[in-house]
């Protein structure tokens, strides 16, 4: 994830450290004659010594592979270190900043999508915890088998998970034969660019909340607060999003046993 970061060198060992995961064969020697440049010159850049102008930094991208987005975000960081106009180089950062903001999203890590439903329906769906609840849990084969076990683990009424199941089943959720009820793969996660995501976020949170009232010794929990500044919180970001993709991925390789809730925050307060 390079677009955590708001120094081109960085960026450059990053990169450098990623690429030899691949190949071994990638030093900063290769990468100096890669770029048609004397090592000790590739030394003085990353020494804050001298810097890359653009056909160096093009020659660099392409050794090491970078994607076309990352390409033009290390040439933008260049441009910033370069300028030497006041008020460019608070554009360029800016336009930094936009670029950053825009890739260190979770669409960009996990793969999404939010149901497919009419509107009423999506609000139905996304800020009724109950639906939310017993859908993921029909992954289970013991609720998928027997989902009136449901009312009694979760503490909802026979009613609520009977009218959760007709709405399931209606939309295309879940489908219901004699033996057992088969979920559907939908992967709906709400978009922080929803209309609806900051009642459902409230939602999901205040579900949490009356959760840790109970303090089970299994839920694991932490809080911090912390001082830093910008440029550590865009690399905190990419860490929790590298985590996120991470998680999914061992989520998706897991038996379905049990029902897990995971709330992760980054709030600036000043």
């Amino acid at each position: 994830m390079l677009f955590k970061f708001n120094n081109y060198r960085d960026l450059i060992r990053a990169a450098m450290e990623s690429r030899k995961r691949i190949s071994e064969g990638v030093t900063f020697q290769s990468l100096a004659l890669g770029m048609g440049i004397q090592k000790s010159y590739l030394s003085q850049v990353m020494k804050g010594k001298a810097n890359l102008n653009i056909d160096q930094a093009y020659l660099l991208a392409e050794h090491l592979g970078m994607s076309d987005s990352e390409s033009q975000y290390f040439f933008l960081l260049i441009e910033i270190e370069r300028s030497g106009v006041a008020a460019r180089k608070k554009q360029l950062k800016l336009q930094a900043k936009q670029i950053q903001s825009e890739q260190l999203k979770t669409e960009n890590k996990i793969k999404t999508n939010v149901a497919d439903l009419p509107s009423v329906e999506q609000h139905q769906y996304y800020l009724n915890p109950s639906i939310q609840l017993i859908h993921i849990a029909l992954s289970i084969p013991k609720y998928s088998s027997n989902p009136k076990l449901l009312s009694v683990d979760l503490n909802f009424s026979e009613s609520q998970v009977e009218e959760a199941l007709q709405f399931l089943e209606k939309h295309g959720f879940i489908s219901i034969n004699a033996s057992k009820i088969v979920k559907e793969p939908v992967n709906a996660h709400l978009p922080p660019s929803s209309e609806i995501y900051p009642a459902w976020k409230n939602q999901v949170r205040l579900m949490a909340q009356n959760k840790t009232v109970l303090n089970d010794p299994s839920n694991y929990q932490f809080s911090v607060f912390f001082t830093s500044n910008e440029a550590a919180r865009s690399r905190i970001q990419a860490i929790l999003l590298e985590a996120i993709e991470s998680i999914q991925k061992e989520v998706q390789t897991s038996e379905p046993e049990n029902l897990y809730q995971m709330n992760m925050d980054l709030i600036g307060w000043l």
